[in-house]
């Protein structure tokens, strides 16, 4: 499971507003490591805004001054659901937004399952040159090339962006595992002769 969590702030100041998301992503990185879990910061970036001018804004009055919005991202992966959705919930009552949540395969699983499709693959793909040879009234002799490529199309479970105006307690977040497509492509150029 993968968890994307977004510390912001917003101020006047480009200082103060760093300085309130480092403080926060320092807290909820020492958090994470406490529970074991995996855990890297992702983008860091700071922006100005411009408040809307007010339409009934008095003559000689000054528009709001521009703000200046710090935010970085979290990313947690664990294995362990329960772990990670407890530590995902316990930052967002911290003032943490939940970006992204979703299961995905593990690196381990994705080669396991590509290698046990990539062999699949290529006696379908031998079966396909021998049958063309036949029709053909030739043999099959080998292989000139063979190209293998793969790669997975995931399925997570995609939360939008959810801030918490307050930091009260809250129930943290659900999810249930789905499923997962792996792909494989296997090509050739068959080597054929004449019988």
């Amino acid at each position: 499971m993968r968890a994307r969590l977004l510390a912001q702030a917003t101020s006047e100041s480009a200082a103060t507003s760093q300085s309130s998301v480092n403080a926060a992503m320092s807290r909820a990185l020492n958090r994470v490591k406490a529970l074991g879990l995996e855990v890297e910061t992702g983008g860091y970036n700071t922006y100005q805004e411009s408040p809307q001018r007010p339409q009934n804004l008095p003559a000689g009055a000054k528009p709001p001054a521009p703000l200046w919005r710090a935010q970085q991202s979290l990313i947690i992966t664990s294995k362990d659901d329960a772990k990670l959705l407890e530590a995902v919930g316990a930052l967002q009552t911290e003032g943490l937004a939940l970006q992204e949540l979703g299961y995905m395969l593990s690196r381990e699983q994705q080669r396991g399952q590509q290698d046990e499709m990539f062999n699949e693959a290529l006696q379908r793909l031998a079966a396909r040159a021998e049958k063309a040879a036949a029709a053909l009234g030739m043999r099959f002799e080998g292989w000139a090339r063979v190209g293998l490529n793969g790669g997975m199309v995931a399925r997570p479970v995609m939360m939008k962006t959810m801030a918490m105006s307050a930091r009260a307690e809250a129930a943290p977040p659900v999810a249930a595992a789905g499923e997962q497509t792996v792909t494989v492509t296997v090509d050739g150029e068959a080597i054929l002769r004449r019988r």
